[in-house]
């Protein structure tokens, strides 16, 4: 799951990455999503094999243009599964 949130009158933003390790991070699933709340809230659900896993979320605030003032990145703990 990913949460952000933002100062009013901005539109919050957030990208989640669902990243696989194989030899490097790479993305296997991408989910997106904007809001004209102060907050977004995404909840997926995604089946994988074995393997080692983790969550890269990007946030970002829009100002009343659409210019992206903000960007932030994060990343889970890695998951073995």
């Amino acid at each position: 799951e990913g949460r952000t949130n933002v100062q009013m009158e901005y539109t919050a933003g957030v990208k989640m990455e669902l990243q696989q390790l194989s030899g490097n991070w790479t993305t296997i699933k991408t989910w997106e999503g904007t809001s004209d709340d102060e907050e977004i809230y995404l909840y997926k659900e995604w089946y994988v094999e074995k393997g080692s896993y983790r969550l890269k979320l990007t946030h970002t605030a829009l100002d009343s243009s659409g210019k992206v003032v903000e960007t932030v990145t994060k990343y889970s703990k890695t998951v073995i599964y």
